[in-house]
């Protein structure tokens, strides 16, 4: 069985696409043939499940100063105490402690 390469114009960008590296969107109610979006264009027009892209935060590590407790965590509250009013952001060290 051979694979043909055959290329399709991307919705985005409208440049010439190879059709195996494309992703095929669903057409309309009254079109008849699918769409196709490289993936460069892709990638940038992808948002999140719930449609917030400036809103994802990545994990830093903290550690609580009333229970000594190291951990990383987005939102900065302690999962041993429930507190986070003595949370210190970053990494600590013995030298910063003394």
């Amino acid at each position: 069985m051979a694979v043909l390469k055959s290329s399709v114009i991307c919705i985005s960008c409208k440049n010439q696409v190879n059709k195996l590296e494309t992703i095929k969107f669903k057409s309309g109610m009254n079109e008849v043939e699918p769409r196709y979006q490289c993936p460069d264009c892709f990638k940038k027009a992808k948002t999140t499940k719930w449609g917030f892209g400036d809103e994802i935060k990545e994990k830093a590590p903290h550690q609580c100063l009333r229970c000594k407790y190291k951990f990383q965590s987005k939102n900065g509250i302690c999962p041993y105490c429930s507190k986070s009013d003595q949370v210190i952001k970053g990494k600590v060290t013995i030298h910063d402690l003394l």
